[in-house]
């Protein structure tokens, strides 16, 4: 059954003049989200549980009206990440607890039946996912590859290079698939790779500014990822010139998406720029100038996505009283910068 979310209008605080708009959807159920992506009229959100007995849910969340609808299932148990390409939702499931027992699943968007795509072997978390082409593409199965799913048959190969060197997270754009890690690269701090989605060669993109690479995101212009010490690094596709984009805002900075235009990281904040919560900085992607965007709804986020001229983020923004004590009150913002 669909339900309606309460929407609370915002007043965000924007470092320069700015029309920034937050408004937090409420009581959507949630218990400890972890992951969040947008696709088409949709915003999904892959809910973990409280605990083992816990099994978790993925919450559908209408843009245009915030409306959502909990989906549950034998097939959702402890869901961790999720990416959707417009016909179905793909969810890694059960790597969280130990003994862990992953598998992944996908969810019908047009009938929200789910479906068994694979049962999985890893020894760790599998929580960076990427559609790429005809392919789904999974990080961390087993090092030093990439589990790579035929979107239409199923059917699953794995890809592998030395230059994978495990704790990768994923991007991709129309020709490449983005892996980076924080190890290897030319100082064993930090790496990224390209694999070509015509070819499928695998080259290394080196540069010292890789530190601490946690995320990453491509607009099919530049790849973007948070380093370490309030820096945000930008490539150049086409010439591989790299360059460091400083902000005090950069503090901890663990999600970041982008658009052709713009480019979103949103921190955690640890210092006095801010205040207490978290900080989103809008980036321009042709002159990497800055806005910084902050508000109380912003603490503690817990994933960061962008659907037309939205962005959203889930974020714990109060403390309710609950019977055994204070409970996290978790949100979904929509941001319009």
């Amino acid at each position: 059954m669909l339900v309606v979310s309460v929407a609370v209008p915002i007043a965000p605080s924007v470092i320069g003049a700015s029309t920034t708009s937050i408004v937090a959807y409420s009581h959507l159920g949630l218990v400890d989200p972890v992951a969040i992506c947008a696709h088409g009229k949709y915003v999904w959100i892959a809910d973990l549980g409280a605990n083992e007995s816990q099994h978790g849910q993925v919450v559908r969340v209408t843009a245009s009206t915030g409306a959502h609808l909990s989906i549950t299932s034998p097939l959702i148990n402890h869901p961790s990440a999720l990416i959707s390409d417009g016909s179905y939702v793909w969810v890694v499931n059960g790597s969280h607890f130990s003994p862990s027992h992953p598998f992944i699943s996908r969810i019908d968007i047009a009938t929200n039946k789910v479906t068994l795509v694979r049962k999985l072997s890893s020894p760790g978390f599998l929580d960076s996912l990427a559609i790429a082409g005809r392919y789904l593409w999974v990080s961390g199965v087993a090092y030093p590859a990439l589990l790579r799913i035929n979107r239409t048959t199923l059917s699953t190969t794995k890809v592998t290079s030395d230059l994978f060197v495990g704790d990768e997270t994923l991007a991709a754009d129309r020709h490449y698939l983005w892996v980076a890690s924080d190890a290897g690269g030319l100082l064993g701090r930090g790496s990224l790779v390209r694999l070509s989605l015509t070819t499928g060669d695998v080259k290394a993109v080196n540069s010292p500014f890789f530190n601490d690479a946690v995320t990453v995101t491509s607009n099919g212009t530049s790849v973007w990822m948070p380093a370490s010490n309030h820096v945000v690094v930008k490539v150049d596709i086409a010439t591989g010139k790299v360059i460091k984009v400083s902000s005090r805002s950069f503090s901890l900075s663990l999600w970041i998406a982008s658009t052709k235009r713009d480019v979103y990281v949103m921190s955690v904040q640890d210092d006095l720029l801010a205040g207490p919560g978290g900080a989103l900085t809008q980036i321009n992607a042709a002159t990497d100038s800055l806005r910084v965007i902050t508000s109380k709804f912003l603490t503690s986020p817990k994933g960061l996505a962008v659907l037309g001229s939205h962005v959203w983020v889930i974020s714990s923004s109060t403390l309710a009283s609950g019977p055994t004590g204070p409970t996290e009150n978790y949100a979904l913002v929509r941001i319009t910068p």
